[in-house]
């Protein structure tokens, strides 16, 4: 969907560029090249090769080749041991003195091919860092950079960006790297520390490099796939460090574009915290009566993702009932339904005479967390999943305005959710149970592998006795985005 590639694309931007100017940059090599002018410290032989120090590292320059490594030296004793040991044993030796090696090459080499403009040789310093782990934590630097540079040239994730975060989780598997910058003085670079933290809560710290697409980041709506596809299942507990820096950006008044802010990233991260972010509900609340509508949406919610702990913030949240726009409204009555809150049914009826296909489908949506209520909801959900086959269509026009044909309707999307609320109900749907009996039978693919789902959630034992008249699946989610909904799964990370 647009937005969430949109704002993926954001967050790795605006986390790479504030954390990438204000940490210890790993040296280019036009730097040590000119910092190799200095008298050096030994000349292992006459020609080829010059050994130098400057800024605390001890260089080796292959004069033919260009390429430079790097040590760092815990002291004197161990720069000498450095210049006696490359006298020794010559180059031959040199990835064993300098450290840990891949395909028989150190650390700083493969650091260089992360810096060349060259994806293909990009790819490969990724695949030895990977290789390297913890152990390629002088790299970090470079792969912020690389970060930066990948979402500004690309506004969706690509298979670069993926292996980056990737690499990352690996060579920082604890998250100690960006957790330690949550603490710095200079604000832009916590916020982009917590970003960062956030965002690599998608990603699988033992995924291939290549292939893998589970990377997901949520939009300042939350996401809307949650059933199939739990949200940072990977988070570590010490990631909840970052909850007080999100919370601090909730009043971070700096965009990234037109449509993106920070606060959105705030917002949609906080809700992904769940309950441990109940210490940023006075913040949420506030945001409430915010004068941009998707601020509002936002802040709703990360309060119904907390939960339980949210509770006091629901008569502030029942005015949102009454918000001048619909879609907070909707948005207000399915984080009210979420926490429990039967009140909130009353506002149902004017929320489905809406036009606007989002805020229906949001309203149905929250039926399915009225269990107790099922005798009201299930009818109201039936007479949607029975919308007449008029309203499924909607007429394409000509660029004259003349009737050309007709598609499937926004409609679809708001049956799709009533027969997913049914089945969230459970056995207190059962009234339901015959109509989707008959909707498994009919040869409609639209709806017949949803109304088998819904129908083995609320009687599996009637489900079992129905044969399809042909193989179903179930059918796609449509791709025109669909309206901001709440996140709901709970964390299983961590």
């Amino acid at each position: 969907m647009r937005s969430q590639r949109i704002l993926a694309s954001g967050i790795l931007l605006a986390a790479a560029i504030l954390l990438v100017g204000r940490l210890p940059q790993a040296a280019s090599d036009d730097k040590i090249a000119a910092k190799l002018t200095v008298p050096p410290v030994a000349q292992p032989s006459a020609g080829r090769f010059q050994m130098t120090a400057a800024a605390g590292q001890l260089y080796l320059l292959d004069t033919m080749t260009g390429q430079v490594w790097k040590h760092t030296p815990n002291g004197k004793a161990d720069e000498q041991f450095f210049e006696a040991k490359i006298k020794e044993e010559g180059l031959a030796n040199m990835s064993r003195i300098l450290g840990p090696t891949y395909k028989s090459l150190p650390l700083s080499y493969w650091m260089m091919l992360l810096r060349d403009g060259d994806k293909e040789f990009q790819e490969q310093g990724l695949a030895a860092l990977a290789h390297f782990g913890p152990k390629a934590s002088a790299a970090m630097p470079d792969l912020i950079d690389m970060l930066t540079k990948a979402a500004a040239e690309d506004s969706f994730f690509n298979r670069l960006d993926e292996a980056i975060l990737m690499v990352v989780v690996r060579v920082d598997p604890k998250h100690d790297f960006l957790r330690s910058q949550l603490k710095n003085k200079d604000y832009k670079v916590r916020r982009g520390a917590a970003i960062m933290i956030s965002v690599l809560g998608e990603v699988d710290p033992k995924a291939p490099l290549e292939g893998n697409r589970s990377i997901r980041v949520t939009s300042s709506g939350g996401e809307t796939d949650l059933e199939e596809t739990p949200e940072n299942q990977w988070r570590l507990p010490g990631d909840k460090e970052a909850i007080p820096v999100l919370i601090e950006m909730l009043r971070d008044t700096e965009s990234i574009n037109a449509e993106i802010t920070y606060v959105d990233f705030a917002l949609a991260f906080l809700a992904s915290f769940k309950g441990d972010a109940a210490t940023g509900i006075p913040e949420l609340s506030r945001l409430l009566m915010d004068a941009r509508s998707e601020k509002r949406v936002g802040a709703l919610c990360a309060l119904a993702a907390i939960g339980p702990a949210a509770k006091d913030s629901i008569p502030a949240m029942r005015l949102s009932l009454k918000d001048r726009d619909a879609k907070v409204q909707a948005s207000a009555f399915k984080a009210l339904a979420m926490l429990g809150d039967r009140e909130s049914l009353s506002a149902l009826k004017s929320l489905m005479k809406e036009n606007a296909f989002e805020v229906r489908q949001l309203a149905v949506e929250a039926l399915g967390y009225f269990k107790d209520d099922a005798g009201t909801t299930v009818p109201i959900l039936l007479e949607v999943i029975n919308t007449p086959e008029a309203k499924l269509k909607a007429k394409v026009l000509d660029q004259d305005g003349n009737e050309k044909g007709t598609t499937d309707s926004f409609e679809l999307f708001v049956i799709h959710q009533a027969y997913i609320s049914l089945g969230k109900l459970g056995p207190a749907a059962k009234a339901a149970v015959p109509e989707l009996i008959r909707r498994v039978k009919m040869s409609d693919e639209r709806f017949a592998g949803l109304a088998r789902k819904a129908l083995r959630q609320i009687a599996p034992d009637e489900a079992k006795k129905i044969k399809p008249l042909k193989p179903t699946i179930d059918p796609p989610s449509p791709a025109i985005p669909p309206a901001p909904v709440l996140l709901e799964r709970p964390t299983t990370r961590g």
